[in-house]
């Protein structure tokens, strides 16, 4: 795309994160996001709380829920994670979700995750389609090894979630930086801008 002068690394806010810099930064639709340069997977796993997330799943699978969560495992396999989603949707009762993360070959930050019926009956099974359905476009400061928060698109942008290890903490220490970055990654349409997620847990 015309324009797009690629940055990578750490940032001035101090964490990982990918992005592009278009020349009418007025345009935000067309800024680019790209995918994180590495990932220590071993700190990427355990339980997230979804803090934000855009229209799309909230209009679809999540069906308007509250105290969404996932939580990433290794396996047998170091390609591999197994994922457990659990959501609460308005006036349902709660659900979980399970299947496979699998990542890119050579690309860091980049997975295919498959759930529930569509998902593989194992790790070993478990597939990776380009370009991935979940990318990892930043990254925050890591605490007791676990990183302290993540946000994740796809490779089109329509969809966007911001997940973190403690929603209290995260709101006081990191909230107000993670949005800034999320609009100047280009979050900022009807569609994919951060609408905040109920957790009333924990």
């Amino acid at each position: 795309m015309p324009g797009l002068k690629p940055t990578r690394g750490k940032n001035s806010l101090g964490y990982y994160s990918s992005s592009s810099d278009d020349d009418d930064s007025s345009v935000t639709v067309r800024k680019k996001v790209l995918p994180v340069d590495k990932v220590d997977l071993n700190s990427y796993m355990g339980k997230w709380y979804q803090v934000y997330t855009s229209l799309s799943p909230l209009l679809t699978f999540e069906l308007g829920g509250r105290n969404a969560t996932a939580v990433y495992t290794k396996t047998d396999r170091p390609d591999v994670v197994a994922v457990l989603n659990r959501n609460e949707p308005s006036y349902l009762p709660a659900q979980e979700i399970r299947g496979w993360a699998r990542a890119s070959g050579n690309r860091p930050g980049v997975f295919h995750v498959t759930l529930g019926a569509g998902a593989a009956s194992n790790a070993e099974n478990a597939v990776f389609r380009a370009p991935g359905n979940y990318w990892i476009v930043a990254l925050g400061p890591k605490d007791g090894n676990l990183y302290q928060w993540s946000v994740v698109t796809n490779s089109s942008k329509s969809q966007l979630y911001i997940l973190c290890r403690n929603p209290q903490v995260f709101k006081k220490t990191h909230e107000k930086e993670v949005l800034k970055l999320t609009t100047e990654m280009g979050f900022t349409t009807t569609w994919n801008r951060p609408r905040a997620t109920e957790q009333s847990h924990d």
